[in-house]
């Protein structure tokens, strides 16, 4: 949800999970847009209009950084700032493809237990949103050591929608 009240503190527990785990953690981001937030659907749709262009992050950044200017002008603003083909994202914002890929997301979401957001998941499981970071710096370390102690072959993978899961089974 690109429309959180905390997503400065997210955005923060992300860099920090990324900068303390280098090449052992892996951040994907999927849409998961509340009615609640006025917004959210619209600025899922300009990320992904972003992402048409090699800017997801970028785009994702900026409106996380500045949660009360989120609006569709405010899309367009940024889109502009990052450099973005503006016939390109406009036309890519008019259909309904990118709302497709949003609901695809949510459905997703939905078949592994999201009820709102933020949610994470370690190594294919769910972990509470609220998790304080040095509980999620113990789970991370305790995949490691896991993954460190046993052979690669021990993964399974499952497929939720069109996500695939490698999870180390006990």
């Amino acid at each position: 949800n690109l429309s959180l009240n905390d997503a400065l503190q997210i955005l923060q527990l992300q860099r920090r999970l990324l900068t303390s785990f280098p090449g052992n953690v892996r951040w994907a981001f999927k849409h998961f847009p509340l009615d609640m937030h006025g917004q959210a659907m619209g600025a899922a749709r300009a990320a992904l209009a972003a992402q048409a262009q090699g800017k997801f992050w970028e785009f994702h950044d900026r409106l996380f950084f500045d949660q009360r200017r989120i609006s569709p002008e405010h899309f367009t603003e940024l889109a502009r700032t990052l450099g973005l083909d503006m016939a390109t994202f406009e036309r890519a914002l008019q259909g309904d493809a990118l709302e497709k890929v949003v609901r695809l997301d949510m459905e997703v979401g939905r078949r592994l237990g999201v009820q709102g957001t933020p949610s994470f998941f370690i190594n294919g499981r769910k972990v509470d949103g609220g998790t304080p970071y040095s509980q999620l710096e113990k789970i991370v370390d305790t995949v490691e050591q896991r993954v460190q102690e046993r052979p690669e072959h021990e993964l399974e993978t499952v497929e939720i929608g069109k996500i695939m899961i490698s999870e180390l089974r006990p």
